[in-house]
C-alpha cells in the first residue's frame, strides 16, 4: 500500500500503479462521486471513474492558474449538478519531502454532493449553514440538524 508521504513522489515520477494503489486505498473508500489525481501539467494521473472516460474535475487552464497563483492549492468550486469539488494540493519541500507549503507538483480533487459538503462544514462550525448561488437563490439550508431544500 502506498503511504501518504509517498504521494508527492509518485506524482512527480508519474507512477500510475502507485497512484492507483493510493486512490483505491484512500480515495475510493471515501464515497466521493469522483476523485482525481493531477500532475502539475494538468494531466489526470488517476481517476476513480477512469473506466467511464470521465470529464476531469479541474480543467487544465484552471489547474495552471492555481499552480501559478497559489502555493497551497486548497479550496472548492461548484460543479454541474449541484455538487462541489474539494481541492487539495500535492507539494514537495526543498529537501524532497512532502509538505503542505512546499513546491506544488500536483493536486487532488474530489467531487462531493453539496448537501454532504454542507453537513460536514456544519459539523465543524455548528449553527446554521446555507448555500446560495451567485444570484442569491437558496440551494440548501441546514438548521439544528434539519435540512431544508430550496422551494422552486
Amino acid at each position: 500500500m502506498l503511504a501518504y508521504p509517498m504521494l508527492a513522489e509518485a506524482v512527480v515520477r508519474d507512477d500510475r500503479h502507485a497512484l492507483a494503489t493510493f486512490g483505491a486505498a484512500h480515495l475510493s473508500a471515501q464515497h466521493f462521486l469522483q476523485s482525481d489525481i493531477y500532475a502539475s501539467s494538468g494531466d489526470v494521473l488517476w481517476s476513480s471513474a477512469e473506466a467511464l472516460n470521465p470529464v476531469p474535475l479541474i480543467g487544465v487552464g484552471r489547474l495552471a492558474g492555481m499552480l501559478r497563483d497559489s502555493r497551497s492549492l486548497a479550496g472548492a468550486h461548484a460543479l454541474t449538478g449541484g455538487h462541489l469539488a474539494i481541492l487539495g494540493g500535492v507539494a514537495l519541500s526543498a529537501n524532497g519531502k512532502e509538505e503542505v507549503h512546499g513546491r506544488p507538483v500536483g493536486i487532488l480533487a474530489a467531487a462531493v454532493p453539496l448537501s454532504e459538503a454542507l453537513s460536514a462544514f456544519q459539523s465543524v462550525v455548528g449553527g446554521r449553514v446555507y448555500a446560495q448561488d451567485l444570484n442569491g437563490q437558496l440551494l440548501f439550508g441546514r438548521d439544528d440538524n434539519t435540512w431544508r431544500a430550496a422551494q422552486t
